[in-house]
């Protein structure tokens, strides 16, 4: 009897081990960590569900219990720091039916641990009037930094009167214009980490781990277009991801009013992994709404749609070719137009007619590159010629009427020869009788 006890005992121990094993499994202590100068900034991105502490031990003595801690470091040298992270997971079986089955809860503690290596570099800035002055470093390696990053316009609502390098962060503006060709940042630079403008999906305002993207160079087309500095998106996860980045288009709210124009070179990889995807938040404050929708898809279709399910529009792009898709938008009037290369393919009023920042977000099977990402707002509509290259633009006009004209190039003159009456810009070309 006691034999058959003992054996008994065994199994429900065996069953509550693999239950507490599976349990835990979903338990995980990742991090990423980035590091200048003498200061390392941790990233906690692994599972946070039921999480009741934090113990970071940063190799050299010293501890903390924050979720994303900063370190600054006081000696050079490599540092292996390791995350423990514990957590109560909570699980039901059982019961159910109607008959007052209740089932079982189970409470189980885990724990899970990862270590990564910080290397503390005697490289680095070392002049004391730079803001990124490394008390560490005893070799100058350029990278001094004087600015101090904020929004300068004193009309933003966010405005910083202590910056002296404008970040282009401000907010609530009359007007505003951002473009970034990633050519100002170090080759395999995390972006959001190295951008005062760029956030991640789980921190709009700041930088994340794996949701960030590295700046590289980007493929050549048979064009020979390309092989400048782009971000590349790609993913293999059912649920898309885990790249996830989210560029603010300066409101506080969202723009309802006024005219928004973006505009970004894309290049759609072949087979096997293929398409591409982005989205226009239509709030300040991410997971709302998604205003637009823009999947582009391996057969060379794009579709334009929003979270109402309405699709919008439905055209077409080049595969494995850089283009230029454009998207201008008279907020006031609702009038959605879309243009790749300059050549418009269709437009639209949008029944979420609003907008607040840009998500790039691969689909699972997605694989493209982007660059010269730009937008510009303008809370009034001026109507008039917006072409550069055509006799009567207007530098004031911040929507085009299609009152562009443009020049018909021969002899102006009726007294010469070869007087073309068509002609409204003169050449050159007059031969006189």
């Amino acid at each position: 009897m006691k034999t058959k006890i003992n054996i008994i005992t065994t199994i429900l121990f065996l069953l509550l081990f693999k239950l507490n094993a599976q349990v835990c499994n979903t338990v995980q202590a990742d991090f990423c960590s980035y590091t200048e100068g003498a200061t390392t900034s941790f990233v906690f991105s692994g599972n946070a569900t039921g999480v009741t502490s934090y113990l970071w031990d940063f190799g050299d003595g010293t501890t903390s219990t924050l979720a994303n801690p900063v370190k600054v470091f006081t000696s050079t040298g490599t540092f292996q720091s390791c995350l423990t992270l514990t957590c109560v997971v909570t699980t039901s079986s059982g019961g159910g039916g109607g008959y007052g089955g209740g089932g079982n809860t189970t409470t189980t503690t885990c724990s899970d641990f990862h270590c990564d290596n910080i290397s503390i570099s005697s490289f680095g800035c070392t002049d004391p009037v730079a803001v990124n002055f490394s008390v560490l470093a005893t070799v100058d390696d350029g990278s001094c930094n004087y600015c101090v990053y904020g929004c300068m316009d004193p009309t933003a609502s966010n405005y910083n009167p202590s910056a002296n390098c404008d970040d282009n962060s401000c907010l609530d503006v009359i007007s505003k214009y951002f473009c970034d060709d990633f050519e100002s940042y170090n080759l395999n630079d995390y972006l959001t980490y190295a951008s005062p403008v760029w956030g991640t999906w789980s921190n709009p305002l700041s930088f994340g781990c794996n949701e960030d993207v590295q700046v590289n160079n980007s493929p050549i087309d048979l064009a020979g277009i390309g092989g400048t500095q782009a971000i590349h998106f790609s993913s293999i996860s059912s649920s898309g991801g885990p790249q996830d980045i989210v560029c603010p288009f300066g409101t506080s709210t969202s723009y309802t009013t006024g005219v928004f124009i973006f505009a970004a070179d894309f290049i759609v990889q072949g087979s096997p992994n293929t398409g591409a995807y982005f989205n226009f938040q239509s709030n300040y404050n991410i997971g709302i709404g998604w205003a637009l929708e823009v999947f582009m898809q391996q057969n060379g279709n794009i579709i334009f749609s929003n979270n109402l399910n309405n699709n919008l529009l439905t055209g077409s792009f080049p595969l494995e070719t850089w283009f230029e898709l454009k998207i201008a938008v008279n907020i006031t009037n609702n009038q959605w137009y879309v243009y790749i290369d300059d050549l418009l393919i269709g437009s639209f009023s949008n029944g979420i007619n609003q907008l607040a920042s840009l998500d790039l977000f691969p689909l699972n099977g997605n694989s493209f590159w982007v660059d010269n990402v730009c937008y510009s707002y303008d809370h009034i509509s001026v109507y008039g010629c917006t072409d550069l290259t055509a006799i009567n633009y207007n530098m004031n006009a911040t929507w085009n009427d299609g009152s562009c004209t443009y020049c018909v190039y021969g002899c102006t003159d009726s007294t010469q020869s070869n007087y073309d009456a068509l002609a409204t810009c003169d050449d050159g070309s007059c031969i006189p009788f």
